[in-house]
């Protein structure tokens, strides 16, 4: 079984991004996110010529840019599909909420608001693309308990 785009070349339209995001990574300072600029040309190739083709060929990280190209798809056909406005963890009894919300205009990425009992609450907004074990964070966050 092979992967969509495996096997296949970068497309002859694609090298000016790669040698822009080339430079981009030999001037960049250290966790530095990629600029929105070269992001939205990379969805126009991936939505083009295919994700995984792409994001191998750029290189760019493959779930940041299917994320990304997803969502002007979306934004495109005009379907905004929200994300969950609550997701219920085993041992729920500590928390009275807990919610991931959809990005927006003012985040671009993920936001997890953890509210405990007690009334303390603790927002989260993520960057596109970033990994986050909520598990961990909540049970740290309600005193440690894992």
């Amino acid at each position: 079984m092979t992967m969509q785009g495996e096997g296949r070349q970068l497309p002859d339209q694609a090298k000016p991004l790669q040698r822009r995001i080339e430079a981009w990574r030999g001037t960049r300072r250290s966790g530095e996110p990629m600029p929105e600029g070269l992001w939205k040309a990379a969805v126009v190739l991936a939505r083009k010529h295919g994700t995984y083709l792409i994001a191998r060929g750029l290189p760019v990280d493959y779930g940041a840019l299917k994320q990304r190209v997803d969502a002007a798809s979306r934004a495109a056909s005009g379907q905004e599909t929200p994300g969950p406005s609550f997701v219920e963890l085993d041992g729920a009894q500590l928390f009275s909420r807990v919610e991931a919300t959809p990005p927006t205009a003012e985040a671009s990425g993920p936001v997890l608001e953890l509210t405990r009992q007690d009334g303390a609450r603790m927002v989260v907004r993520l960057p596109p693309g970033s990994a986050l074990d909520m598990a961990r964070l909540a049970a740290s966050f309600c005193g440690g308990v894992a």
